[in-house]
């Protein structure tokens, strides 16, 4: 991981349902912790993938994903924005521990992005 740390200020729910919300370089990331690590995913061809299996730690992907996301914005890309003509959420993925994982983001307002999800590639 290169770059600024990522810095959570407040959290709801538990488990499955846990939502973390962290700022990085002046913007605020609403991540939906709980949906992509704390539960596994099926994928369109039926494979089932569990984050919780690799060893790797929420805050281990998620710093990646937002760095990921700031580097996107930097060269120029910009998130998909919910509303009128939406045709979805901006699919990335990263790289963790030798881990390839998806996520799923848009842009909220101006300061917020919401990570909807995230999940292990098969």
């Amino acid at each position: 991981m290169v770059g600024s740390p990522l810095i959570y200020t407040s959290t709801r729910g538990a488990g499955t349902t846990l939502v973390r919300t962290a700022k990085l370089q002046g913007i605020n990331f609403q991540l939906n912790t709980g949906h992509g690590f704390y539960r596994t995913h099926t994928h369109p061809r039926g494979a089932v993938t569990d984050l919780l299996a690799t060893g790797l730690t929420p805050d281990m992907i998620e710093i990646e994903i937002t760095h990921n996301i700031l580097a996107f914005l930097a060269s120029g890309g910009s998130l998909p924005q919910p509303g009128p003509g939406f045709t979805g959420p901006l699919q990335g993925n990263v790289t963790v521990g030798g881990y390839q994982i998806g996520y799923r983001a848009v842009q909220v307002n101006p300061t917020t992005i919401s990570v909807s999800t995230y999940f292990l590639l098969p």
